[in-house]
Formats: C-alpha cells, sequence, structure tokens
C-alpha cells in the first residue's frame, strides 16, 4: 500500500517483518493470539489489555482496549482495537479503532515449517486521506522505529517461545 508524495515519490503505509520461531504453529498461535500478552512483548509499555462486552478471545468483532504509558512521564492513555482476522493458526489481525473508524491495522500471518513456524508482523495505515497525507509524513519520518518494533516484537516472541524461563 502506498501513496504519492509531494515529490512524487512513492510512499508506505506500512511495514512487515518475518522471523522463523522454534516452536510448533500452535504455540505461536496461542501467544499471538492472546492479546492479554501484549504488555509482556511489546517495546511500547502497555500496561494491560483486556477483552470488551463479554469477549473472551479472539474472534472476527470481537474489541478489546490496550492502554499505554509510553514512558515513565507520560500520562496513561488507552484505545480501542477490533479483530479484524482470526483464522486459526493461519492469520490474527486487529485495528485501531478511532471516531469509529479503522486507522492502522496489526497483522500476524502463520506458516508452518516443519517443527518450527514461519511468523510475519504486519502494520499498516488505512488508505484515508489523513492517513496518505499525515501517515506518509510520519512514517517518512518516523517509519524506521516502526519496523524496529516490529522486529522486537518478533524477537520477544521468539525468546518466548525458544526459552525455557518464559517472561
Amino acid at each position: 500500500m502506498s501513496s504519492s508524495a509531494s515529490s512524487g515519490e512513492k510512499i508506505k503505509l506500512g511495514d512487515s517483518v518475518t522471523d522463523r520461531i522454534d516452536a510448533p504453529i500452535s504455540e505461536v498461535w496461542q501467544l499471538v493470539s492472546d492479546i492479554t500478552r501484549y504488555g509482556e512483548l511489546s517495546p511500547e509499555t502497555i500496561q494491560t489489555a483486556e477483552w470488551l462486552d463479554g469477549a473472551d478471545g479472539p474472534a472476527v468483532g470481537a474489541r478489546f482496549r490496550r492502554h499505554i504509558r509510553r514512558n515513565q512521564k507520560s500520562a496513561s492513555r488507552s484505545s480501542l482495537w477490533e479483530v479484524t482476522k482470526c483464522d486459526f493458526e493461519q492469520s490474527f489481525a486487529f485495528a485501531l479503532i478511532g471516531r469509529n473508524k479503522r486507522r492502522s491495522n496489526w497483522r500476524y500471518d502463520l506458516e508452518a515449517d516443519g517443527t518450527a513456524t514461519n511468523l510475519t508482523l504486519s502494520y499498516f495505515l488505512e488508505p484515508t486521506l489523513f492517513n496518505r497525507i499525515n501517515g506518509a509524513t510520519s512514517l517518512r519520518i518516523f517509519g524506521w522505529p516502526i519496523r524496529r518494533s516490529l522486529k522486537a516484537i518478533l524477537e520477544r516472541i521468539r525468546m518466548e517461545l525458544e526459552s525455557q524461563d518464559p517472561i
């Protein structure tokens, strides 16, 4: 997904990274589809995440709230998220909801590789006019931390599932 910048260059509105996790797909799925564990896996300081409206696990349309504090000095903020794809042991995706619209999307894709799992984590902004203008600028300026965050999340997942002592 891309957008035209003022200079005519194409700006990606997202990114993805893949890592090979030395764990069965069932274990990888269990971890990436458990939103209550995201505080352990994210480089952001996610304090808590909980299912809303009676949901108790991943399903398309299920909503959850994340509470984030980016550093020790910032105020805690919460955000509303909705599961947009939930294909057992294949794909789990969710979107940030703002003003009743999807704003950004996160997606895990899983592929068995013998006894291991190839895990791809993707992030992309919805192609709204606001995101095409502001998101493209933000990603051009700040895009590298997003890729670094994607890699950090996959690294933490790999460490959790491959270690003898879980985090």
